[in-house]
């Protein structure tokens, strides 16, 4: 029997309650096309009783079940790119949604805005709770007294975030998404880099400043989410570090502080956004 999909054939004796079924189904092919379109994650397909038992929900694993003679069990993935939304419905738009990023190994929901649903390219961000923003002030400082001037500088700028771009194959930040922010004056400013040109006097204070803070989107940082010095005589000062919250300051000539890396989020142990905030297929 050769249905284009595969599935996995179990001979034994198991029967699935509370979960939807249709009976008359002709064919576990007929059955699979449901469960796509309905964009589900599973199915038992039994050829004797022509019933189709949908699963709304991933089954962890098949060890230790048993299923009725003659079924057919097939296990899908679960949407995990906003462009798998488009797969498995008819009618889409942007929004918030529930995906399972292939990071979380496919298994755990995660409240993503889809972009862009329309296209053949949409795209995955992270809607934002809390202020966050970047900042490279203009001036130098002219004097050991710590006296600016107002030069302005190639990266001078200040950008706010209302949302991030998330990539869900690995579930890091693109620091040079502008998509969604409000650039506040001069240069659009990467995400999480505090960066300036400020300091010709090393005792002056760090005047770059950036402020991330995830808090309330069911995401933490990962941890050890370290940041360094960056570029010529960078120096940082860490204000805040929390797995929902960084504040830091940074500076040089021109420097400041970096992530270590991409920066990658985890799921937040303790907080789950409530369920009707986003769209569950």
């Amino acid at each position: 029997m050769n249905l284009g999909i595969s599935f996995v054939m179990l001979l034994t004796n198991w029967t699935l309650r509370d979960i939807p079924a249709v009976e008359n189904i002709g064919s576990a092919l007929k059955c699979a096309f449901l469960t796509r379109t309905a964009c589900k994650s599973s199915f038992v397909y039994n050829e004797f009783s022509k019933q189709c038992t949908i699963n709304p929900q991933l089954i962890p694993s098949i060890k230790n079940m048993t299923f009725s003679p003659g079924s057919v069990y097939f296990f899908s993935k679960a949407p995990s790119f906003c462009k798998d939304i488009q797969g498995c419905q008819t009618v889409y738009y942007d929004g918030e949604y529930w995906l399972y990023p292939d990071a979380y190994n496919n298994t755990i929901e995660t409240k993503i805005y889809c972009h862009d649903m329309m296209t053949d390219s949409p795209k995955e961000y992270l809607t934002l709770h809390a202020p966050n923003s970047v900042e490279s002030p203009k001036g130098q400082y002219v004097s050991s007294s710590c006296t600016l001037n107002t030069r302005v500088w190639s990266v001078t700028g200040k950008t706010e975030f209302l949302k991030i771009g998330i990539n869900p194959e690995t579930m890091t930040i693109d620091p040079e998404d502008y998509r969604f922010t409000n650039q506040v004056y001069g240069k659009s400013r990467p995400y999480g880099l505090a960066f300036g040109c400020s300091l010709s006097f090393k005792t002056c204070p760090l005047r770059a400043n950036a402020i991330l803070n995830i808090k309330l989107t069911g995401l933490v940082f990962d941890p050890p989410n370290e940041w360094v010095a960056y570029k010529f005589t960078g120096k940082m000062q860490m204000q805040v570090k929390t797995d929902h919250e960084v504040r830091l300051l940074g500076d040089g000539y021109c420097g400041g502080a970096i992530h270590e890396g991409p920066i990658k989020l985890q799921p937040d142990a303790n907080y789950r956004p409530p369920i009707y905030s986003a769209k569950e297929l």
